[in-house]
C-alpha cells in the first residue's frame, strides 16, 4: 500500500490480504483495526465493526493452543528466575558504577 486512498481502490481480494496483515501489525491500536474492519466491509457503523472485531478475536482465542499446567509451572520458574538473575546483575552494576563514581568525585563532602 502505498497511501490511504489505494487501500479502496484494491480488488477484494487485495482488501481482504491488506486487513489481515493490518490486524497483526497494528497491535495496540485497537482502534484504526475496527476502523479497517469498518472500511473493508462497507459499515459505517462503529458499534457493528467493534462487534465484528470481537466475534474474531473470541474466535481467533479459541484456536491458541494454552500451556497445560506443568507447562505453565516451569515457563513460570524460567521468567522468575531469569527476572531475578537481570536484576542482581543490574544491582551489582550500579554499586560498581557508585563505588567508581566515589572513588572518582569523592563521598560529595
Amino acid at each position: 500500500r502505498s497511501g490511504r486512498g489505494s487501500f479502496t481502490r484494491m480488488s477484494g481480494y487485495a482488501k481482504m490480504v491488506a486487513l489481515a496483515q493490518a490486524r497483526f501489525s497494528c497491535v495496540g491500536r485497537n482502534r484504526s483495526v475496527i476502523l479497517r474492519i469498518a472500511r473493508v466491509k462497507g459499515m459505517r457503523n462503529y458499534v457493528e465493526a467493534t462487534r465484528e472485531y470481537l466475534r474474531e478475536v473470541r474466535g481467533e482465542l479459541r484456536r491458541v493452543i494454552w500451556p497445560d499446567r506443568k507447562q505453565l509451572v516451569r515457563l513460570t520458574a524460567v521468567v522468575l528466575v531469569s527476572s531475578a538473575l537481570v536484576s542482581l546483575f543490574i544491582w551489582a552494576f550500579d554499586q560498581a558504577v557508585s563505588a567508581l563514581m566515589n572513588l572518582l568525585v569523592g563521598n560529595g563532602q
